[in-house]
């Protein structure tokens, strides 16, 4: 009985992890030819995989080279006129001299994810820097 158990435990934990393995799809690879943040964390040039989560609307960067990445979460902007994305490319802003980046445009999607940033990013909250 013990084993009927600790096996029906390890089935419903197999079929319950399933799903959240896979939620985040690759979508694109980019090559960022300077260190910049994402939030807080700073992150070094390099290749990086774009993966999405449409159910959280998460961004996740990962730099496979310098074994880094970084998640945050976006809102979609549609693109109109235009439609659909032809290339995917990242796009950035700056602060002082620090890079940051603010959103991911994935070729073939109708809308770009612009990040959501807290108060680490001075010019979207309104707030001076410190």
């Amino acid at each position: 009985m013990k084993k009927l158990v600790i096996l029906t435990g390890i089935v419903i934990a197999l079929f319950c992890s399933a799903p959240a393995l896979v939620q985040w799809e690759t979508r694109a690879t980019v090559q960022v030819p300077f260190e910049f943040a994402a939030g807080t964390t700073v992150l070094p040039a390099g290749t990086y995989a774009v993966l999405l989560n449409a159910q959280t609307h998460g961004v996740m960067l990962q730099n496979k080279d310098a074994q880094v990445s970084v998640t945050a979460f976006s809102h979609d902007i549609f693109l109109i006129p235009s439609g659909v994305a032809t290339s995917s490319k990242l796009i950035f802003g700056s602060i002082g001299h620090r890079r940051v980046l603010h959103q991911a445009v994935i070729a073939g999607d109708n809308h770009m994810h612009d990040l959501i940033h807290g108060d680490e990013v001075a010019e979207l909250t309104g707030k001076p820097a410190t």
